[in-house]
């Protein structure tokens, strides 16, 4: 076996493939799909497969790649622990967790026995769209060349974008400032907000209902959050916890919730100021905010207002155009559209368009529905 930048024609066993569900997707099974088409094999190494798993210590002796994507993260250390003479300096390894400090050691001693090593970490949940998601990417020790252009490759087939300027020993601050913070913020307005309603006699629907526009795109970060298990926020936060160097995100949280309490106006003016100033003193950010959050809040009103989906197994260049022209024989005017690119786990392949249509559009829908099946689509 020798080090190659490609899976084509390499054996590569996953740790932790299994779907949680039928249909539902870990990083592990998704890894595996992509990678089927291309490796000489992919073996599944999962106790959840039950007899369907590869035999653990076989997979590990017999692969170019073994790429670890099990929960919980140190996890990976029992299977070190337990196969350890079944790895050999040839091989790449690759693994995907979400915490980093129980496993750093381990990953550090595959690369002292030669091993090429690469740490990796997916921006978003393995159920969701990975297309314009980030993947961090972090070689590991001395050897880690071979296993991060794997890394790149893996990136590449989910469409997610590489990014390498973090290394393993930073991966808990970057993980502060792009999980911790977000995490406690809105884990934080949900406490509030279940607190508040309750004293105001009002229900969350209510809230809801008459929420204004910075709420509503405040709202998609809080439910973004809220999906996940509690558990997921409180490791989250737990990891920032347990050292003073990333604990100061929790502390500089406190100190400006607590100065917003008891300061005066004048005073919170100097310190708003004062912050985007440090962060964005020429406004390009904000700028590039303020046409983000419009094309979202007039996207969502026009889809909320009225809005179809509708599917077609065909996602190539003409395909929107087709769907347009049946919508617009049966005098349907189209006020938004987004995309969703069917991905291979979700059992179909093609594209779902979400349109957002004109309230006063009137139409037959038997008709409509008929006019996309000669093209091939369908209403959803």
């Amino acid at each position: 076996m020798e080090h190659g930048p490609s899976f084509e024609g390499k054996i590569v066993s996953i740790f932790g493939a299994a779907r949680r569900e039928a249909t539902v997707p870990t990083w592990g099974s998704k890894f595996a799909d992509r990678l089927e088409p291309l490796a000489r094999q992919v073996r599944r190494v999962d106790p959840r497969l039950g007899a369907q798993s590869a035999d653990p210590k076989r997979a590990i002796a017999e692969s170019d790649t073994v790429l670890f994507a099990v929960t919980p993260d140190e996890q990976i250390n029992a299977i070190a622990s337990e196969h350890g003479e079944a790895f050999h300096p040839d091989q790449v390894c690759i693994e995907c967790s979400t915490t980093k400090r129980q496993i750093a050691e381990t990953l550090h001693g595959f690369d002292r026995r030669g091993m090429s090593v690469c740490s990796i970490h997916p921006g978003a949940r393995a159920d969701l769209p990975a297309r314009g998601q980030n993947m961090l990417i972090m070689p590991v020790g001395t050897n880690g060349e071979a296993a991060q252009a794997q890394a790149r490759e893996l990136a590449a087939l989910l469409q997610m974008n590489p990014i390498e300027f973090i290394t393993l020993a930073q991966h808990a601050r970057a993980m502060a400032v792009t999980q911790t913070l977000d995490h406690a913020l809105q884990r934080g307005k949900i406490h509030a907000l279940a607190a508040t309603l309750k004293h105001f006699g009002l229900t969350f629907a209510q809230a809801e209902t008459m929420a204004f526009a910075n709420t509503r795109i405040g709202a998609l970060g809080t439910g973004r959050v809220a999906i996940q298990a509690p558990s997921v926020s409180a490791k989250i936060i737990r990891e920032s916890q347990a050292s003073d160097d990333t604990r100061i995100v929790l502390d500089a949280l406190i100190a400006a919730l607590t100065r917003m309490r008891d300061g005066d106006a004048t005073a919170l003016v100097t310190m708003f100021q004062a912050d985007m100033d440090a962060l964005d003193k020429d406004g390009s950010w904000r700028e590039k905010m303020l046409g983000r959050t419009r094309s979202v809040l007039e996207q969502m009103a026009n889809l909320d207002i009225r809005g179809m989906g509708i599917y077609s197994p065909e996602n190539k260049p003409g395909t929107l155009e087709k769907i347009a022209g049946v919508l617009s024989k049966n005098g349907i005017n189209i006020t938004a559209i987004t995309s969703h690119n069917l991905e291979p786990e979700e059992g179909r392949t093609g594209v779902v368009f979400l349109m957002g249509i004109d309230e006063n559009s009137a139409y037959d829908l038997e008709r409509l529905k008929g006019d996309l099946a000669k093209i091939g689509a369908s209403e959803e």
